[in-house]
This record gives structure tokens, sequence and C-alpha cells, in this order.
């Protein structure tokens, strides 16, 4: 075949990010934010013309990248588009793509313009474009070869499909011209990261912790984790007052009055509380934000220096006063909402019938478990506030959906399902009875928020059922009377596709005592104000596929120390084979430490699947040790009087 020299587009859509110009120069010569108006979405992905009422008004921004390739010669030959789904979009995935070179740096080009923005507004947590959709175009007269076909576009797609691009409610506020001057000049920082082991891992902790799976305060909790580990490096005094000394020294002066030494200490507190498991308030968000914004700022002002040759441990001994970053400080209210899954689109259906919906008068929300096989007609789970599970069939789930995705997804697997291609399950379903006054709002997952639900999901991880979706990343189902109200997450899709050859299996036993623990975690949080919170970490472990393996791994080491003490002072070796008396907790007691201090220090760890697998399992054996003492223990010091338990079951 004829090859010509052309230019390909890479465009990478960044959640999030709105401009006002219609393109801004943005990173290097030769690439740009680029605003990407309806029409020239809708030509890209061969029309999507029924949503364009939706589509992000202010038009949606791209990272735009244009290169010069050998491509083949479309001249007068019949092409077509190309589409492709991975999760996050995976790295390996790439491989399977026609000039999955080009795919491949326009990828990382694109991360680095992610990395520059995240610098630059720390506190708008801007969500990697891997979730979004990517898009390779060859202008004429080339196109791209794969397999028997000329392709002109491809296009790609993460976890959230082309969600993010019909969801202007969930952005932040738009980038005015200095942030946009302020991020193209971190780019040198971006490139003076990568020469340092430890800023490459405090960047790699800071865009971790904007997963949008995660809530405000874990992303403030993981910021925090992570500065602490790059700021208190040969701490000789108290570690608060370390800390509290060392990120103080990053604020600038016009910047002192909002960033008070005592907001910074409540930052560092707040850390400690969930690392040690101490009954607090919560924080609030000015205090929250603390933790992103300083992780940035530390980042930012060690780049030069380092990169210049200077020795960290010297430069924090001897005061970062004089390197500190003066601007590109946001106003601590900026902060991002909590919820960036949900809350962006509704639909309400009257008159439905079908299997799931109700009588007048009664309120119900459906919770789907995918990856969960239930063998019984329906279980209750727990006694008080019963949950009752069932199994869920491809139809039942269909009709819980709207139309479109009864279309576009479930037509296909109903149909296998009806021909024996597969069987029918691996689905089931929680049904809860809810009050009118509990209809969720429009910024709320109600199957996330609802104590009754979240008990019953935890339960069911306590009890080691971890192959299971966690009902939040689908949205809401909830039916008043014959009315269903639909709020779907931005990943609902892709979790709806999935298909389970291996799920939880729970036998009766195994039910009656989730319902025991729901209950037991019920009663335990009325009685222990912080419980829940640290319940909300242990859940969050789980929180998979939206949660990359290593991030979940983060979380469950969180969980871990805020329930038994840190690492380092042996607490949890010592105790860890009280809590798991095998190979697990031989594991733990003797490489745990390895492993989190890999995820925390290096900037591309490496996990194994076994390490990871001791990890989950250990996580979810110490939550069921802790609903059941917290469940008997009615004292303030809930944590130590556990680890007490503990040391007098060895």
């Amino acid at each position: 075949m004829r090859q010509v020299e052309n230019d390909v587009f890479l465009l990478c859509h960044l959640p999030g990010v709105t401009i006002a110009e219609e393109a801004a120069p943005f990173l290097q010569e030769g690439c740009f934010l680029q605003k990407m108006t309806f029409a020239e979405y809708d030509s890209l992905t061969d029309g999507a013309h029924d949503r364009e009422r939706e589509y992000d008004p202010d038009d949606p921004v791209f990272f735009l990248a244009a290169v010069k390739a050998d491509l083949e010669d479309r001249a007068g030959r019949e092409t077509t588009l190309l589409e492709m789904k991975a999760k996050s979009i995976e790295t390996e995935m790439l491989g399977l793509l026609p000039r999955f070179d080009i795919f491949a740096h326009g990828l990382q080009l694109a991360e680095a313009a992610w990395s520059c923005l995240s610098l630059a507004r720390p506190l708008d947590g801007f969500i990697s474009p891997r979730h979004s959709v990517m898009f390779m175009h060859a202008n004429e007269p080339g196109c791209f070869a794969w397999k028997d076909s000329l392709v002109t576009t491809v296009q790609l797609q993460g976890d959230a499909d082309h969600e993010y691009l019909f969801a202007p409610s969930l952005k932040p506020p738009p980038l005015t011209v200095d942030d946009l001057d302020l991020a193209n000049r971190q780019a040198g920082v971006v490139r003076a990261v990568f020469g340092s082991e430890e800023l490459s891992s405090a960047l790699r902790g800071l865009l971790q912790a904007q997963e949008p799976a995660l809530g405000a305060t874990e992303h403030a909790i993981l910021c925090a984790i992570q500065l602490e580990e790059l700021l208190l490096r040969g701490a000789k005094r108290s570690l608060a007052v370390t800390f509290t000394e060392r990120a103080c020294a990053l604020v600038p002066t016009h910047m002192q009055a909002e960033i008070t030494e005592a907001r910074v200490r409540s930052l560092y507190d707040l850390r400690s509380d969930y690392l040690h498991g101490r009954t607090t308030q919560d924080a609030d968000r000015e205090t929250l934000a603390l933790g992103p914004a300083l992780l940035a700022a530390a980042i930012r002002s060690l780049a030069g220096p380092l990169s210049d040759g200077a020795d960290l441990d010297e430069m924090l001994d001897g005061g970062l006063e004089s390197i500190a970053v003066q601007d590109g400080w946001q106003p601590l209210g900026a902060f991002r909402r909590d919820n960036r899954l949900s809350g962006h689109r509704r639909s309400y259906v009257a008159g439905l019938g079908g299997v799931m919906s109700v009588a007048e008068g009664i309120n119900l929300l459906w919770s789907p478990l995918l990856g969960l096989q239930c063998d019984v007609e329906a279980a209750q789970i727990g006694r008080d506030e019963p949950d009752a599970l069932m199994p869920l069939t491809i139809s039942e789930l269909s009709e819980l959906e709207d139309s479109e995705v009864r279309r576009d997804h479930f037509a296909r697997v109903e149909a296998g399902v009806r021909l024996g291609q597969f069987p029918d399950e691996g689905r089931s379903v929680l049904m809860t009875m809810i009050g009118p006054e509990e209809t969720p709002a429009d910024d709320v997952i109600a199957a996330y928020a609802h104590k009754g639900v979240a008990a019953s999901v935890i339960a069911l991880r306590a009890c080691g059922f971890t192959k299971f979706v966690d009902p939040a990343l689908l949205g809401n189902f909830v039916y008043n009377g014959p009315i269903r109200l639909r709020q779907p997450t931005v990943v609902r899709q892709t979790m709806l596709i999935r298909y389970f050859d291996d799920y939880d299996r729970p036998d009766e036993d195994a039910l009656q005592e989730a319902s025991r623990l729901h209950d037991a975690i019920l009663d335990a949080c009325e009685r222990h104000p912080r419980l829940d919170a640290l319940l909300e970490l242990f859940r969050q472990a789980f929180l998979h596929p939206a949660l990359d393996d290593q991030v979940r791994a983060r979380v469950a080491f969180a969980f871990i120390e805020s329930t038994m003490g840190r690492f380092r002072g042996g607490e949890v070796e010592t105790l860890a084979r009280a809590v798991s008396d095998d190979g697990t907790g031989k594991w733990v007691a003797r490489h745990a430490r390895k492993l989190r201090n890999r995820l925390s220090h290096k900037a591309q760890p490496e996990m194994n699947d076994g390490e990871f697998a001791h990890l989950l399992t250990f996580t979810h054996r110490l939550a069921r040790r802790l609903i059941d003492h917290a469940a008997r223990d009615g004292g303030d010091r809930l944590l130590g009087n556990f680890a007490k338990s503990l040391r007098r079951s060895m």
C-alpha cells in the first residue's frame, strides 16, 4: 500500500477542565488545550446527536497534540471508525491499536498536561484523562491500517466512557488566564520531579488521591499521609511539631491569615485521628483542602533545588522558607465537591409496571450487587432495619435501567442467556424500604449513603466476599410507587457490561453471619461516632474496578493503621497473628511494612498478586474483628480497647 506523510491529531479529554478561549498553547510546541464543539464531537463519534442537549454548554476541553506520521493512503477506498474500551485506558490495551506508538505518546503527553494542571490547581482534584475518552484522527489523505480495514479515527474509552462530556455540574470553575500561565510553567516542575524518587512518589500520591471514586475527606487524608512521608524524613523531635513547622514554612506571607499554624496542626491531627482511630469531629472543608494544597506546594517548591543537586534532608533541616513558591495558592474554600460520580443526570419514568416496580405509597431502593450470586429466594440481612438479598436476573437488571442502556447494553446479553450461551447468574440485589424523606437529592449516591445498605455491603465484605461490585458504582434505583428515579454514575455502563465468570457465592451460614454483622455495625456506629469513618475506609479498599489496585492498597493500609497503629512502631506486626493466625498473618508480620513503604516512597512501586491478596484478606479479617469488638465495647477508647483485646487473645 502507498504510504503518505500525514498529520495525526491526538485528542484526550481532560475531565473538569474549562477554558474561556477556543484554544490555548499548552505544555510544549504543537500542543494545545482545545475546546470541542458538539458538531466536532459528533463527527468523531459517528453520531451522538441523541444527547446534544446534555453536552457541556461550555464545550469540553481536550488536550490536542499534532504529530507527523507515515500512514496508508485512503484515496478512493472505504474507511471506517474504530471504537475500543479499556479499563481506565490500560497501557497494555494500547498494543492492540493501530499505530499504538502514536497513541501511547499522546497519552503520555496528556498525563503530563494533567499533572501540570493538578499542580497549578490542586484543590480542583482534576480527574485522570484515562477515565474519559481519547481519539486519534488521521487527516486526509491518510488512514490507519488495522486488520483488514482502513481506519480514519480510533476512539478509546476509559471507565467513564463519554459521561464527563455530559456532566457540567461535576466540574470545578473555569481556568483563568493566570491559571493557564501557572499550569504551563509546571512543565519544568514535572520534568524535574521525575529525577527525584521522593518527588515522583509525592506527585503520584497527589494524582492518585484525585480518583473520582474517593470522597473529599479521603482525598485530603491520602495527600496528608503523602505530605507526612515527604516532610518528616529524618525528624528528630515531635512529629506533630516538625510537620507543622515544615508545612507552615511552605505558606507565603499573603496566605498566612488563612493558612494558620493552628489550621496546619489541625490537618496533622486529622491525619492522626484516621491513623489512630480517635473519635473526633469531622474537619471543615478548609482544613481538608490543606492536604492537596500543601502537598502540591511542597512538590513545586522542592523540584527546582533537587534538580540542581540539593540534598532533600539538608533542605528540610535548614528550613523551606527561602524556596517556598509564592504563586498559585487557591482559596481553601475552593476545595472540590465531594461526589464526582453522580448527580449530573437523572430520569423519572412513571407507570412502568414490571416485576421491580412497587405499589402506590411505597418507597423502595434497589441496590444491585454484580458479581455476587444469592442461591436462596430471599435472605434477610439484619433484624432491626433489614435489607432483603435476592437473586437478580439479567431481565430484572435491564428493567431497572433506562431505555438506551437496555438497547445498547442488555439486548445481546439477554439474547445470550436465552440461547444458553452463558448462565443467568452472578448477580443479586438488595431491596431496602425507605421513607419519603430518604429519597435521594441530586448530589447523593443513595446506595452509598444509606446506612442500611452500607451496613449490608460492609458486612458482606467483612465475611470475605470481595469480588462483587459495590452498588455505589451504579448509582440510584429508587421506586416511589409506580415512579422510578434513576440517577446513574459516570461509570455505570462499564460496571453493567462486566461479565463475571468468577463471583462470590455465600451459603446460608455466611448470609446469617452477614445479617449478624449488619446489626452489629448499625449498633456500634451509633455508640462510636468515628467507627463509620473507619468502616468507610475499609469499604473503599474494595471499591473495584473504579480504584486501581495501588490506590486500593494505600486505602487498605490507611484502614489497618487507623485500626491497629503505625507500622513504624511495630504494633501491627505484633498483633497481626491475633487477627489472622495463618499464612496471611505471617505475611503481615514479616512483609506488609515493606509493601507499605514501597507504595509510599517509590515512584513506580511493584506489588504482586500474592501480596495484594494477603493485604485484602487481612483487611477484611481485621474489619470483622473490629466490628465484633465495637459491638461489645461501650467505652470511649474504642481502638485502644481493641488493641488490648487482640493482645489478650494471643
